[in-house]
């Protein structure tokens, strides 16, 4: 804006001091022809008061005129020609070889016309005239003479108003700079600040008043913002709060050891995990992604940990857990809205899991022997159908050493600052070293390589994981059936 302001007004001042030159240059032009018109009169006039007492002798008076005309050539213009036209005869001086028939036509014409102005061989001319007694004079002088002189003069001119022109741009380059430009830099550099989130940042006001009284509205308004992000702060830190208390804690239980990263990318977070004993013993986990993060996605987990809770004093088996939980959400939120679900039922008594996902990022269960075993999908995101009993659930046989990850696709999906997402088998790679590591130790592996792997670039996704060691199973013996070491196809409806 300075740039602009700055340059309108160079401009400004170059237009007018350009049409001041010209119309300078036109009025000394006029002037400089109307003094040289004078100046020739009276030369005429002059003229015919000494040559007429040659009139009779024309040897004289031809050696006259190109006396006078030789001293007017060199002390005041070259351009000059003197005519005289006396008893029918005409005489001109020869000092400068221009006498003709022609020249003396061309002087009559110029003196005849209104401003004695006149075309000759090499240009305009002007004409001074004197006449009486039979005799007349014609001094004639080219106006690129005149030009001339009128240039050197005002090259002087010009050379005085460039440098008050000068002294006037500096000074009016310097007042716009100290009173606005200088301000409104100020101002600038400070709404700057303020949008990087320096709320309540203060820009010192300028004399001028109404600058001062911009600079004091926006302070006010900095001021209000700082306040309303100040209770924005607190109170998403209380949302933050309430939120982590909701989480359970990782804890030993009977045949297993759970340990949780639980990562928001922002204040409150749409992950959430829970860990819920049951009344024989086993255990319900839960790992859940609701769509989104931040406020709205956080109130919608904390609803589902609350119905969650809430089905569970009916029912632990994960199929139909899912079909509640559906039900529930789609009376709740929002027709767009969707989260998905990874649900296992451990049972010690049974040596196994049972677990239903609703398309949830795949689980893993590391073998004691190495081998991995996606645990996929079992049924749709929740609301997103209304069948009840869109899910099913799969049963599988546990073993001592056995490892279970549950995690959100926030992991998979943290991106690089060139775009390179960490993966799942980045993930799959790092687990299988560390497999005989504590868990917590695991947990904070995968952690730093997940932020290293951000390269400083902003979490765009939350992320949790749930990170479960079986250590040993109970055999009943009862005659139970067992559950097979892999995989089953699709349980019964319930």
């Amino acid at each position: 804006m300075r740039t602009r302001i700055l340059l309108v007004l160079n401009v400004a001042v170059v237009l007018v001091l350009g049409i001041f030159l010209l119309w300078d240059y036109a009025n000394n032009w006029r002037a400089a022809i109307a003094r040289k018109k004078i100046t020739l009169d009276e030369e005429a006039s002059a003229l015919h008061t000494l040559l007429r007492h040659y009139a009779e002798d024309p040897k004289l008076l031809q050696q006259y005129i190109d006396e006078a005309c030789m001293v007017m050539q060199e002390r005041t213009s070259p351009g000059h020609h003197i005519a005289v036209e006396v008893g029918g005869k005409d005489f001109q001086s020869s000092a400068h070889h221009r006498p003709s028939a022609k020249m003396l036509q061309w002087m009559k014409a110029a003196a005849a016309s209104p401003d004695e102005i006149g075309e000759a061989d090499r240009g305009e001319i002007v004409v001074g005239m004197a006449s009486g007694g039979g005799m007349t004079i014609y001094i004639s002088e080219y106006l690129f003479n005149v030009r001339a002189v009128l240039h050197e003069q005002i090259e002087r001119g010009v050379l005085s108003i460039l440098v008050l022109a000068a002294v006037l741009v500096l000074t009016v380059n310097w007042l716009v700079s100290h009173f606005l430009a200088r301000p409104l830099d100020r101002l600038v550099e400070t709404v700057r600040r303020l949008g990087h989130g320096e709320f309540g940042v203060q820009a010192e006001p300028p004399d001028t008043a109404e600058m001062a009284f911009l600079f004091s509205e926006f302070n006010r308004m900095s001021l209000e913002l700082e306040r309303a992000d100040d209770r924005r702060r607190r109170a998403l830190a209380r949302a933050r709060n309430i939120q982590l208390n909701l989480l359970p804690e990782t804890r030993k239980m009977p045949g297993i050891e759970i340990e949780a990263l639980y990562a928001p990318a922002e204040a409150v977070a749409g992950d959430y995990y829970d860990i819920l004993p049951l009344p024989d013993g086993g255990a319900l986990l839960c790992v859940a992604d609701v769509t989104g993060h931040g406020v709205p996605a956080a109130m919608e987990a904390a609803m589902l940990k609350v119905i969650l809770q809430t089905a569970c004093e009916k029912e632990a088996a994960p199929e139909q857990l899912a079909g509640l939980l559906n039900r529930a959400l789609r009376r709740i939120v929002l027709p767009d809205e969707f989260a998905t679900l990874f649900l296992m039922r451990w049972s010690p008594a049974e040596g196994a899991i049972r677990y239903a996902s609703a398309g949830h990022e795949p689980a893993r269960l590391i073998r004691a022997s190495g081998e991995q075993v996606m645990l996929g999908a079992t049924g749709p995101p929740l609301n997103t159908v209304e069948d009840p009993e869109a899910w099913t659930a799969t049963a599988i046989k546990i073993l001592p050493g056995d490892r279970l990850v549950a995690v959100s696709d926030g992991i998979a999906e943290a991106a690089s600052p060139d775009g390179e997402f960490f993966g799942r088998e980045r993930l799959a790679a790092m687990l299988e070293e560390h497999r005989s590591r504590p868990l917590r130790e695991t947990i904070a592996a995968v952690q730093g390589a997940v932020t290293e792997h951000l390269g400083g670039a902003p979490q765009a996704d939350d992320m949790t994981m749930l990170l479960v060691e079986f250590e040993e199973t109970v055999d009943q013996g009862n005659g139970r059936e067992r559950e097979d070491a892999r995989p089953e196809g699709r349980s019964k409806k319930q």
